[in-house]
């Protein structure tokens, strides 16, 4: 279910990219970032120190540390030591991107229609 919420996250980050590109460019530029995003938010290999902190900015953060939360319980390796991530903190990254990505889509949106 979680999983199934998080990715309206990125329907709308697909929308806002294909509002504001053309065709062509669209899909390589969404693409292209969401595979940094993915690596940059802990998703394929665990991150330490600095880049653990970076991470937490990065709209997949929030979505994996959410999917994981319930066999994880928040716990994060970091290195040599385990940190907690708060539930608190995971919704809030996932709904300051979710505004973000409603605010691009929203101005693609209406770039779109000021050139009719």
């Amino acid at each position: 279910m979680i999983a199934v919420l998080g990715s309206g996250l990125f329907a709308v980050y697909g929308l806002g990219f294909a509002l504001l590109l053309r065709s062509e460019t669209a899909a390589s530029v969404a693409s292209g970032l969401l595979v940094f995003f993915a690596f940059f938010g802990n998703m394929f290999m665990p991150l330490s120190a600095t880049m653990l902190k970076i991470a937490h900015f990065t709209p997949l953060s929030g979505c994996v540390g959410l999917v994981s939360y319930p066999m994880t319980e928040g716990w994060v390796m970091d290195g040599d030591k385990r940190t907690h991530d708060s539930v608190w903190m995971l919704l809030a990254n996932v709904a300051v991107w979710l505004a973000v990505f409603i605010a691009m889509a929203l101005w693609g949106t209406r770039r779109a229609t000021a050139r009719q």
